[in-house]
This record gives C-alpha cells, sequence and structure tokens, in this order.
C-alpha cells in the first residue's frame, strides 16, 4: 500500500555526502514522528532537485522503515510530475517556459547578489561618501527595475513568491548599505584619531632627534677640544724625548773620548755601552708608563731569539717570538700607540744584542783561561 504525498522544496544545503531538503509541510516517520526536512543521498536524481521543486514522498514507506527520514531510491521519495503541486498534469511546453523564466530570474538573483558585493568592496576600499550616495542610488533604481521585471511575470503563483523573496532581499540589501555606511563612518573616526596619535608619535621623535643631534655636536666639539690637548701633551713629551736622546747622545760621545783616551778593552766598552743603552731604554719607558719588568722580559725574549738563532734552534726562535708578540699585546692594553710600542721593541733588541756580545767575549775568555796549563 502507498501513500504518496506531494511537497514543495523550500531550501537545500550539502553535508557530508548528503544532501538535507526543508519541505513546507510535515512528513510522517516511523514510530510516530513526524519532521520537516529529509535527506537523501548526494547523487542523481536527487543532486538535480531545487529549492522551489515539488516533490511526492510515500508516507507508508516512511513509516514502515526504521531508517528514518534517510532516502536512497526513488521508490520512497521521487520528483513531482507537476510542479505546482496541484495535483493535475501540464504540458511540456508550459513546464519548460516556467523553468526557464525560474533559471532566469535565478541568475539574474546571483548576478546582483555578485554586483553587490563588488559595490560594497568598493566602498570600502574607498571611504567615499558621494561614491556611496552615487552607488545606493543604482542600487535602488535596480531593485525598482527588477520589481518591475518580477511584476510582468508575476501572473505565475512561483513567480510571485520569489517577487515578494527580491523584495525581502531589497530590504536586505538597504539594510546593509546602511550597515556600510555606519561602517565607514567608524572607520573614518578611527583612522582620524589614528592620524593625529601617528602625528603626536612623529612630534615627540623629532624632538628626541633634535636632542640627539645638540648632544652629538656638543660631544664633537668636547672630542676636538680633547683631540687638541692630547696632541698638545704628545707634542711636548715629543720634545722632552729629543731633548733626552739628545744629552745621552752627548753623554755616549764623552764616554766615547773617555774610552779612547783610557784605552778601555773591548769588554768594559761593551758594558758601558750596555749601560748607557739601559738609561735611555728606562728613561723611554718611564715617559710611556712602560715598566721595568716588561723591558727586562722583552729583552730576554729578544736574548733567546739571538742565541736560538746561532743555535739553529726553530723551536726556542718560536717560542720566544711569540713571547714577544705577547709582551707587546700587554703593552698595547694600556693605550700606548703602536708606532711607540715598535720603537720600544727596537731598543729591547738592541740591548739584547749588546748583552748577547758580551757574553760571547766573556765565555771566550772562560775558555781561554781553561786552556792555559798550569805549573806542576
Amino acid at each position: 500500500m502507498t501513500d504518496w504525498r506531494t511537497y514543495r522544496i523550500t531550501n537545500r544545503t550539502t553535508n557530508s555526502g548528503y544532501i538535507a531538503f526543508e519541505l513546507d509541510s510535515y512528513v510522517n516517520f516511523s514510530g510516530g514522528s513526524s519532521n520537516k526536512r529529509i535527506d537523501c543521498k548526494n547523487y542523481s536524481p536527487f543532486s538535480g532537485w531545487w529549492s522551489g521543486d515539488y516533490i511526492e514522498i510515500d508516507n507508508d514507506q516512511t513509516r514502515y522503515y526504521s531508517s528514518g527520514h534517510d532516502f536512497t531510491s526513488t521508490t520512497q521519495v521521487r520528483l513531482s510530475h507537476c510542479r505546482h503541486g496541484c495535483g493535475h498534469s501540464h504540458t511540456d511546453t508550459e513546464y519548460s517556459s516556467l523553468e526557464r523564466e525560474r533559471n532566469d530570474l535565478i541568475n539574474d538573483r546571483d548576478e546582483w547578489r555578485r554586483k553587490y558585493e563588488e559595490i560594497k568592496t568598493q566602498l570600502s576600499s574607498e571611504l567615499s561618501t558621494e561614491k556611496l550616495r552615487n552607488v545606493n542610488e543604482m542600487a535602488s533604481e535596480k531593485m525598482r527595475q527588477k520589481d518591475r521585471d518580477l511584476v510582468l511575470v508575476g501572473e505565475n503563483t512561483k513567480l510571485k513568491e520569489q517577487l515578494e523573496s527580491a523584495k525581502t532581499e531589497r530590504v536586505g540589501l538597504t539594510k546593509q548599505i546602511e550597515d556600510v555606511k555606519s561602517e565607514l563612518s567608524l572607520v573614518r573616526v578611527e583612522k582620524t584619531n589614528q592620524l593625529a596619535i601617528v602625528e603626536n608619535k612623529l612630534t615627540q621623535k623629532d624632538d628626541e632627534l633634535k636632542g640627539i643631534e645638540k648632544a652629538m655636536a656638543d660631544l664633537r666639539v668636547d672630542h676636538e677640544k680633547e683631540k687638541s690637548e692630547k696632541e698638545l701633551q704628545i707634542s711636548e713629551k715629543d720634545n722632552e724625548v729629543k731633548e733626552k736622546e739628545e744629552k745621552i747622545q752627548k753623554k755616549e760621545n764623552e764616554m766615547k773620548v773617555l774610552r779612547e783616551k783610557l784605552g778601555l778593552s773591548q769588554e768594559e766598552l761593551l758594558e758601558e755601552k750596555i749601560r748607557l743603552k739601559q738609561e735611555k731604554l728606562e728613561t723611554f719607558a718611564g715617559d710611556e708608563k712602560i715598566n721595568l719588568e716588561q723591558i727586562q722580559n722583552l729583552c730576554d725574549h729578544y736574548e733567546k731569539i739571538i742565541s736560538s738563532r746561532l743555535n739553529y734552534n726553530r723551536d726556542g726562535i718560536k717560542e720566544a717570538e711569540k713571547n714577544v708578540a705577547k709582551a707587546k699585546q700587554e703593552i698595547s692594553q694600556a693605550g700606548i700607540q703602536m708606532g711607540k710600542i715598535q720603537k720600544f721593541c727596537h731598543k729591547c733588541e738592541k740591548m739584547a744584542k749588546l748583552r748577547s756580545q758580551l757574553d760571547q767575549i766573556l765565555g771566550q775568555q772562560y775558555e781561554a783561561k781553561q786552556e792555559v796549563p798550569t805549573n806542576q
């Protein structure tokens, strides 16, 4: 036994492989329940059913099966031959005409929705009151034109319902336009506030920049002044060093004359040279704030280099040169210029050579004494 009843589809949604159809009246289901919604598998012919179509449902089948309102076969639910639910048939020509009119209206509605979204996007980006007014007038005119077009096909019940739907959509568009106006007003106020904040921050940054530039100018003046003072001090020290060197050179000349008069030995001459060089070295070191321990260490390192070269000891040479570099680094950390450090090292190297010569002479004298035979 069958109990086919006709329903009109009012809405359609797709979810997880099923199509949900909202109907205009209740369908009886098993267990005495009823609902205005049925679910069909998302394949043909169910995928070709749309809002406004009329379908027939066998209510005896729905009461019998325990599957509820899920349909998978046209033996339970099918498309109605009568698109109006009036219970009688229509010619294919009339049906095709109405179908075309219905599709045209749906396309027209979708096109105007698309144009509305484009207009809304343009309004949001340009923030123009004048353009908003023009768009509002254009939208109103298009809605009036749409109303006139819908009135032309208003003899059909289905088209009248679509006309009401268009009017409702028009109200929604009007409300959305008003909302856009309000949103634009709020955006304009917010942008104005943000602009004021940015201008205030820019003013603060300008003031900070001016303060920094003034501080840099003051520092530059102080630096130039300090630089001039240091250059003056260096010049004075250089003059003092030159005077002391001249005095030492004078003493060396005097000692040379004395040695020639006295007829000093080579050993005594070297000892005298070492003494004079030591005095000059200590005077230079004192002027440059170099301590005596550093003088002694550098002289020892240079002596080690000289003796290692004589003995062809490459490891000894490398180790002594490393110690010289380390001593230079320690002196430079005290703020002494590299040129003066090199001059100081050169003096230490000369001192080391004199000591090495003296050591050789003393060694030769010792060996000579050892070779002299003693009287028995």
